[in-house]
């Protein structure tokens, strides 16, 4: 009898022992599985930031196929206080008279309903309506932009309604010219890091 009970006990135990460990087992396959995927999800995390590292200089930038082809433009503006232009690169679907007035509206050189009257490349004229003066600053802005961008010569002229504002060539001293620059400008120099159509 005693065998009987001892064998039971023994059994009893077994089992007991034997559930114990199978719920420690799944408790324990799931802890496990939870970790892979988190393990999982930190793997793909640091990959996908990789690849953004590697692709955040614009040089290594993949182009997109269906982005809209469009054209580097130079555009200066007056700097802030009371010397100086600022270049910024921009682009524009293509280089034009048009698209040109446009960023220098957006880049406040010309006011909001500033519109281009006439554009004249055989007399060098550039004719603006809406606007009502110019600071040499601004004007020379307008001058600078459209003779690097379009790769001219010479002197040119901005207009306001017909009326001369101010004729002068590429100012490549643009970081000195202050609001007393009367133009007359052409020192343009293709050679200059700091100056001259093409420049990037």
């Amino acid at each position: 009898m005693k065998k009987t009970v001892c064998l039971f006990v023994v059994c009893a135990m077994t089992a007991v022992l034997a559930m114990t460990a199978a719920g420690c087992s799944k408790q324990l396959s799931e802890q496990v599985s939870e970790q892979d995927v988190h393990q999982k999800e930190l793997e793909s995390a640091l990959e996908e930031f990789q690849a953004a590292q590697e692709t955040r200089g614009a040089s290594d930038k993949v182009p997109d196929p269906n982005a809209e082809p469009a054209e580097i433009v130079m555009i200066y503006t007056p700097a802030e206080g009371d010397v100086g232009l600022e270049r910024h690169m921009d682009d524009v679907p293509e280089i034009s008279d048009v698209d040109l007035s446009d960023k220098l509206v957006e880049y406040h050189v010309l006011p909001d309903g500033a519109e281009l009257a006439g554009f004249d490349p055989y007399n060098n004229i550039i004719n603006y309506t809406g606007v009502d003066g110019l600071t040499p600053r601004q004007a020379i802005s307008i001058i600078n932009t459209f003779i690097e961008n379009f790769e001219f010569e010479g002197q040119w002229e901005v207009q306001i309604d017909g009326e001369s504002v101010m004729k002068s060539g590429f100012c490549g001293d643009w970081k000195k010219i202050d609001d007393s620059f009367e133009g007359g400008s052409d020192d343009f120099d293709s050679t200059s890091s700091q100056s001259g159509p093409g420049v990037q």
